[in-house]
């Protein structure tokens, strides 16, 4: 799952952990901390990761799957991703 997030808004945080809420109008579709990787082999597959797309923008992927069937999210309007620093870190 891409967003337009930039991810140098991000990289100022220093955080290795991100918390990502995904809504869909007003219905809470996923919310979870997720690690912030350069690479999906840092976690176990299976396992949901956010990292920085070929675009330069905050990405969600699960390793050796798909973010977006295993979670049913989709794209489009309505669709809103909101992070913030993992507040454990």
């Amino acid at each position: 799952v891409w967003s337009n997030i930039p991810d140098s808004l991000l990289l100022h945080w220093g955080s290795r952990a991100v918390q990502v809420t995904i809504r869909h109008r007003d219905s809470l579709r996923w919310q979870q901390v997720v690690p912030l990787v350069h690479t999906f082999g840092e976690v176990a597959a299976g396992k949901p990761l956010a990292y920085s797309n070929s675009l330069l923008n905050f990405s969600l992927a699960i390793n050796r799957g798909s973010f977006a069937d295993s979670f049913g999210i989709c794209s489009g309007p309505g669709w809103t991703i909101t992070v913030k620093m993992d507040p454990e870190k």
